[in-house]
């Protein structure tokens, strides 16, 4: 059993956790794993509790939920709500174990398969576009697959050279707190020598790579290059277009307001396209030079054994 799969056995969410919103009353919902139930010789300690956050979807407010273990149950409390009613229902994880193998590798050659996607993207654009509405149906979707096209080369292009690269591992390691904070036996080192790759891997493919504030932070932090484009003008656009995916992807379009988008027209597609191009070209240039630094290295300490 490999290492990601064992953490991930004994971290995983097991329990459903559901309550209205309480500014809007949309259902919401999360999966945890909640503190273990107390044993009968353990006195109750309303100080030993554990925190969810979670978001509605409708008018994304975010949640604080405190889990209290008792003897027998949880006592659930919504920060600042007291008297909303919280559920928690076990999850049915007998079907888990076929399902669960390992974490699927980053595709080989991302770039190419981004440019081959984007080709096909700027055909369909040209082909079925709206070139009179920027809330037309069509553009919102082929925003959303703009959007897929882009993420999945991030995360491929990333995840691929952290798994090939050690120093970027360790740059990883300190950008992303989840992966800083974590203490490990040497036992547990000895007997797991991926377990640094893994986790990593594993971190950073739980990522979303939409979010393109966080992937500039890691870039930046472990790549030394930012992703985002120096231009506030573009970032502008870029953040617009975050916000805009987000309205798209769980609101059909509309925003908190309840006002469809109207950004969204073939113009504005084709220049997100285009940024995002730009984007990918400097951050594959950039992966390039890191592999060919450490392939240097490797032939370099080769020669001095020699």
């Amino acid at each position: 059993m490999g290492s990601v799969k064992e953490q991930w056995l004994e971290t995983r969410p097991d329990h459903e956790l559901t309550f209205a919103c309480p500014k809007c009353g949309y259902p919401c919902a999360s999966w945890v794993r909640p503190p273990d139930l107390l044993h009968e010789t353990e006195d109750e300690d309303p100080d030993n509790f554990e925190v969810e956050t979670v978001e509605c979807i409708r008018c994304d407010s975010t949640w604080r939920v405190e889990i209290t273990p008792g003897h027998e149950t949880y006592r659930m409390t919504i920060g600042g709500n007291p008297d909303e009613d919280v559920t928690l229902h076990p999850l049915d994880m007998s079907d888990d174990e076929p399902y669960w193998d390992d974490l699927p590798e980053p595709e080989p050659q991302p770039h190419d398969i981004f440019q081959e996607a984007l080709r096909d993207w700027w055909s369909l654009l040209g082909k079925i576009g709206d070139q009179t509405s920027g809330s037309a149906s069509v553009n919102r979707m082929l925003f959303v697959q703009l959007f897929s096209i882009f993420e999945a080369y991030l995360s491929d292009e990333i995840v691929g050279l952290t798994i090939r690269d050690t120093a970027v591992q360790r740059s990883i390691i300190a950008a992303l707190p989840a992966l800083n904070k974590q203490t490990v036996s040497l036992l547990t080192v000895a007997e797991k020598p991926n377990l640094v790759r893994d986790e990593v891997r594993g971190a950073l493919q739980r990522v979303s790579f939409h979010n393109l504030p966080v992937v500039d932070s890691i870039c930046g932090k472990a790549l030394n290059m930012p992703i985002l484009p120096p231009s506030k003008e573009v970032r502008d656009i870029l953040g617009a277009a975050v916000t805009a995916r987000h309205d798209c992807v769980h609101r059909n379009g509309y925003d908190l307001d309840g006002k469809l988008t109207s950004i969204i027209t073939v113009e504005w597609l084709m220049s997100l396209s285009k940024h995002f191009e730009g984007m990918a070209n400097t951050l594959t240039f950039q992966v390039m030079n890191i592999d060919t630094a450490r392939q240097i290295d490797m032939l370099g300490a080769q020669s001095e054994e020699s």
